[in-house]
C-alpha cells in the first residue's frame, strides 16, 4: 500500500518508504531510498529534503547516476525548489494527464490572472493582448522557467509569450 501512495505521488509515503529502505542498510536499498527522496524533496518535503541531504554528505546511495541531480537539487534555494513546485502544479492543472501545454493555454491562464490581479490593483496595465502561439511546453520547461525566474532572471520560455499593453 505504501509503495501504490507513493508512486501516486504521496510525500509522505516517499519518505516513509525512504526511511525503510534506508534501515535495511543495503546499497541496492540507498539507491532506492534516494530515488524516493528525491521525488518527495521535488514535492516539496522538507523531510525527504533533509535525509537527502543526510545521505549526500555520508555517501548513502550516491552513485555516478544521481550525484548530479542529488547536488543540483540540494544547491537550490529555497526560493527555487517553492517556483519549481509552483509551475509543476501549475503544469499539471493545465495539462490534464497530458505530456505538454500549448502557448496559447498557458497565454490564456496568464490572460486570466492578470485580469483578476487588475482588480486588486488599481495601477496594473489595463489593455493586455496575448498574441496567440502553439507551440509545446512540457512540464519540464515550465520547472526549469520557473528556477530561472527564481533567480532573477527572464526566462527563455517566457519569449515565446508576447504581452502587447496599450494605456487607455
Amino acid at each position: 500500500l505504501r509503495l501504490r501512495m507513493a508512486e501516486e505521488g504521496c510525500g509522505h509515503s516517499q519518505v516513509a518508504l525512504a526511511k525503510q529502505y534506508l534501515s535495511e542498510n543495503c546499497c541496492n536499498s540507498d539507491q532506492l531510498a534516494i530515488h524516493w527522496l528525491l521525488k518527495a524533496a521535488d514535492q516539496g518535503n522538507y523531510e525527504g529534503l533533509e535525509i537527502l541531504k543526510n545521505c549526500y554528505e555520508n555517501n548513502r546511495g550516491v552513485t555516478e547516476h544521481n550525484c548530479h541531480k542529488i547536488r543540483s537539487f540540494l544547491e537550490m534555494s529555497q526560493h527555487e525548489r517553492a517556483a519549481r513546485l509552483g509551475a509543476k502544479n501549475l503544469f499539471s492543472s493545465m495539462a490534464q494527464g497530458s505530456d505538454f501545454i500549448t502557448t496559447k493555454q498557458l497565454e490564456q491562464w496568464l490572460e486570466e490572472s492578470l485580469a483578476s490581479s487588475k482588480e486588486k490593483e488599481e495601477n496594473s496595465v489595463q489593455n493586455s493582448c496575448l498574441v496567440p502561439g502553439g507551440e509545446l511546453i512540457s512540464e519540464q520547461h515550465m520547472m526549469s522557467a520557473a528556477s530561472i525566474y527564481a533567480t532573477g532572471h527572464f526566462p527563455p520560455l517566457l519569449r515565446l509569450i508576447n504581452f502587447q499593453s496599450q494605456k487607455t
